[in-house]
This record gives structure tokens, sequence and C-alpha cells, in this order.
């Protein structure tokens, strides 16, 4: 009987091997395929159907500390969209919001998060008690507390996530806005000072503002406005409120929120939203 009972568990335990070794196989040929299409320049696209609907954080890393730990990542590519490499020490990791694997990212206590449009520096007021740094639509974080961190973040999923569309707006599936600008800018250096040669897509973004803040970029008779027009080359166009403003609104402009759309080729937008930052920063708005 003990010869039975020996011999089960040795077939128990090799079963068990197997099943490792299975595993093993399939996180291998997983991380070899991810390796092979992640070269320089491009991308590797998750083929899970997200739900509708889903929010997409755009993370900047390391290419080489992704490589390191890229058994880790396997394990939550449940949770990534999409890896984009863009040079040879440059990714972007498109995934959705999870503490663990925010943890797995925030590589020497750092966390540089792309976001997918501009805002308002009031708007990230959450991460007052933090570190944090926020240019050219790029917040870093520093030294935080990954659970604190993961619920702030959390608290602002809609103006730091992608939605699948903005993910999809430059030309790619998944190429984000800045890397196009990028290579627009590339192409611009390359030129040798003639005029940038520009892309005949088309985005239209939208940012809200106060009404005082438009107020002042509209400018004494529409000169400021018009001025940010010609400089960056982009339609900028303001949407009328839609109803009749209270008289506690009309004391109180600041209060009121309105639409900015602006249209034209990435570069434009990037040119007419840097300026409108730098103008209301100035003035402090």
């Amino acid at each position: 009987m003990e010869l039975n009972g020996s011999a089960h568990r040795k077939m128990a335990i090799k079963r068990a091997d197997d099943f490792d070794n299975t595993q093993s196989f399939h996180l291998d040929v997983r991380m070899i395929k991810i390796l092979e299409e992640l070269q320089e320049g491009k991308q590797f696209t998750n083929k899970k159907i997200f739900p509708k609907g889903t929010l997409y954080m755009k993370v900047s890393l390391d290419y080489f500390y992704f490589r390191s730990n890229l058994s880790r990542f396997c394990l939550h590519l449940d949770k990534i969209k999409v890896l984009i490499r863009t040079g040879f020490h440059a990714m972007y990791i498109f995934c959705v919001m999870e503490e663990n694997l925010l943890n797995l990212v925030y590589n020497d206590d750092v966390l540089e998060i792309c976001l997918p449009r501009f805002i308002l520096r009031e708007e990230l007021k959450i991460f007052n008690n933090s570190f944090y740094t926020y240019h050219d639509n790029c917040l870093r974080i520093f030294q935080e507390d990954v659970s604190q961190l993961f619920k702030k973040i959390e608290f602002k999923t809609s103006a730091l996530c992608f939605t699948l569309e903005e993910l999809s707006m430059a030309n790619s599936e998944a190429l984000p806005q800045s890397l196009r600008l990028a290579e627009l800018l590339q192409c611009d250096n390359k030129m040798e000072g003639s005029v940038l040669q520009r892309q005949d897509f088309v985005v239209t973004m939208e940012i809200k503002l106060t009404k005082t803040q438009i107020t002042f970029l509209i400018g004494s008779k529409g000169t400021r406005i018009e001025s940010l027009r010609e400089e960056s080359g982009a339609s900028i166009k303001i949407i009328p409120i839609s109803e009749k403003m209270t008289i506690h609104e009309k004391h109180h402009p600041d209060t009121v929120q309105q639409t900015i759309l602006i249209s034209g080729d990435l570069y434009s937008i990037a040119l007419a939203i840097t300026s409108i930052e730098s103008a209301l920063i100035t003035l402090g708005l």
C-alpha cells in the first residue's frame, strides 16, 4: 500500500511539473512574440477585446526596464492594450488602471503619465500634496505611496486617461498624438529651415475654460485670438454659452465654463494649445 501511495504521489508531482512547464512554455512564447514585434518604431497590440467605454492610461517607460521585467508585465497582459517603442530607450504603454500594474510601472519612484488633451492646473489640485511636474501634457509624479497614487489617478481618470477614439486618433489603431507630433517635429529638423510639411489629416480637440479666461483670450476686438489663429495655423472656435447666464454667473464669470474647439493638423494644435496655456499661466489665470 505504501508503494502504491508513493507511486501515486510521484505521479501527482509529475503532473504538477508538467503543468508548470506548460505554463512556462506559453509565457516564454508570449515574451518572444512581444520582443519580436516591439522593435524600435514599432508597436505590439493586444488582440483582446476590451469593454466599450474602457479608459486607458498612457505611461512613459524605459524600454530596458520593461524588457528586464517582461515576465512580470506578461502577468498583467490582460490589462495592457498597446505597447509602443518610439526609440532605443523610450516606449509607451497603454493600459487599464490597476493597482498592481501601476506599482510595476512606477519605476524608481517616478511615474510619467502622458495626457490625452490639454488640462488646466486647477484640475490637478488632487496632486497638490504630491511632488509633481506638469509640462507639455506630461504629468510626472515622484515619491508617492502607490495606494494613494492609485486612488488619486482613479478619481481623475476621465481627465488623465484616453478613450479608444483618442487612442486611435492619429491614423493608427493606437498611435498616440504625441508620437505623431514628434514625427512632425523630426521632419521639421531635417528640412533645414524650409517650411514644415503638414499632414493631410485634420484633428479636432476640445478644451474647456472659464468665461474669464475666454474673455482674456479673445482680447480687445478679438485681436488676441486672431493672432493665435495666425501664429498656429489652427482653426480656433469658441462655442457660445447655450443658456442665458444667471445674475450670479454674470457677476462671477470665473464659475462659468465655455468650450473651445481647436482644429488642424497635430502640429498646429500643439502650437495653439501651448500658446493658450502660456498666456493663461503668465497672467495667473
